[in-house]
């Protein structure tokens, strides 16, 4: 029973650091998306002169949504001392 309790204590982290790092790396292309939101905000806005009414609350919640998740990438990249 101990040796089970030490495989998972050994193998758990390690398998959390990886599916947080692939959610950081999923979530950076975010990124992306945020930018073409904003340019399309803008290009209608200022070119067409129809803004919408969801671009800017859809790049707010993507940004927070990508701060979250930015600093969970970053703590399994280089933990606190």
């Amino acid at each position: 029973m101990a040796l089970v309790n030490q495989v998972a204590v050994s193998i758990l982290p390690s398998k959390a650091d990886r599916l947080s790092a692939w959610f950081g790396k999923a979530f950076a292309w975010l990124i992306l998306m945020m930018v073409f939101g904003v340019g399309y905000e803008v290009f209608v806005r200022y070119v067409l002169r129809a803004p919408t009414s969801w671009a800017f609350d859809v790049t707010f919640i993507m940004y927070g949504t990508l701060f979250m998740m930015g600093g969970a990438y970053t703590l399994s990249r280089a933990p606190c001392p």
